[in-house]
């Protein structure tokens, strides 16, 4: 687990969930083993944080929520320049959610938006309906079905992935 704090996302009764804030990884492993058995067939989005923009904090840890849905993001877009402390994600996912407020607003946009931050970021949305969407998917790795947003430190790591279940 990266140093900064890990969070995940999933399904619950037709919503996304997000639990963050998880400061080292014995709290991480309970609550995403507890998760997982109670709701085995949800897509899971995990992410483990190493602070490069805002503070160091369970508040910046990802997932985010988005409208109708979570995100997580791989990268660096800006450095923030606001006294809040937040990430360049938090920054992000409440500023672009106020845009593309659903899940067809983000698909329709995607290779726009990925354009626009770049092939060095990727992102990962989980959608109210269960369905995902990833944005600069080229940029990571398929393996085992399983998505990785970067090739160092997950080898034989099950726990930073996301499902196989995606948006046509």
């Amino acid at each position: 687990m990266h140093p900064d704090g890990a969070g995940f996302a999933y399904i619950k009764n037709g919503k996304a969930e997000v639990v963050k804030g998880l400061m080292d990884f014995d709290s991480f492993y309970t609550k995403y083993t507890r998760a997982l058995k109670r709701f085995p067939n949800s897509v899971y989005l995990i992410h483990f944080r190493t602070g490069t923009g805002g503070t160091i904090t369970p508040e910046n840890t990802h997932p985010f929520y988005i409208p109708k849905g979570a995100l997580i993001h791989n990268g660096v877009m800006f450095t923030p320049s606001d006294k809040t402390g937040r990430s360049d994600t938090a920054i992000l996912s409440e500023t672009i959610g106020a845009k593309l407020k659903t899940p067809a607003d983000w698909a329709i946009n995607r290779f726009k938006f990925g354009d626009y931050v770049g092939t060095h970021n990727k992102f990962c949305l989980l959608f109210d309906d269960g369905k995902f969407l990833i944005i600069n998917e080229i940029a990571g790795n398929w393996e085992d079905n399983v998505w990785y947003s970067n090739t160092y430190g997950w080898r034989g790591n099950t726990f930073n992935r996301v499902g196989t279940r995606g948006m046509n």
